[in-house]
């Protein structure tokens, strides 16, 4: 994850003055954003959607829904999690990073024992601009939980490739 972030930074510092604020540009052009991503975590497979309000022009407001399966062969539980978050964002040139604190439900289903937690979540990416409406990137969410009796802790550490659009 480190070299993965260290070539995205020496990129957006090697990126063309010319782009000096695309990124932050693009940010004020629209007020709502939709987010997908698909990756992979210790289940497999993950789904995640989200929604963007831009509260100010550093950071926004929305909520997000995960969904992973569960894998019987390594013990990973399958996690469908609902989150509020805030994100600010840290522009670049034509890269957006984000460090997302959020808080919210997750639904724990091992096979044994399904449980309902509620706990804090953290995403951490990159995007890089395309264009006004559309941006590619990376982001690591990670989910935890305070309240189970079997689940507490890390829940789901997932890497996706993300996709943002703007309207």
């Amino acid at each position: 994850m480190r070299t993965l972030l260290s070539l995205f930074i020496l990129v957006g510092l090697a990126a063309p003055a010319s782009a000096l604020t695309f990124a932050e540009s693009a940010s004020r052009s629209h007020k709502n954003y939709v987010n997908g991503g698909l990756g992979m975590g210790q289940g497999g497979f993950g789904f995640r959607g989200a929604y963007e309000y831009t509260y100010h022009r550093t950071y926004s407001i929305g909520g997000l829904i995960h969904i992973e399966p569960k894998d019987e062969d390594v013990a990973a539980p399958a996690v469908t999690a609902i989150h509020a978050f805030m994100r600010p964002h840290f522009f670049q040139r034509t890269f957006d990073f984000y460090l997302s604190p959020g808080f919210g439900l997750a639904i724990v289903d091992s096979g044994a024992k399904d449980e309902t937690v509620i706990g804090p979540s953290l995403a951490i990416g990159i995007l890089y601009q395309l264009n006004e409406e559309m941006a590619l990137g990376v982001e690591n969410l990670k989910l935890y939980s305070w309240t189970g009796s079997d689940f507490k802790g890390v829940l789901s550490d997932t890497l996706f490739a993300n996709f943002k659009y703007g309207f």
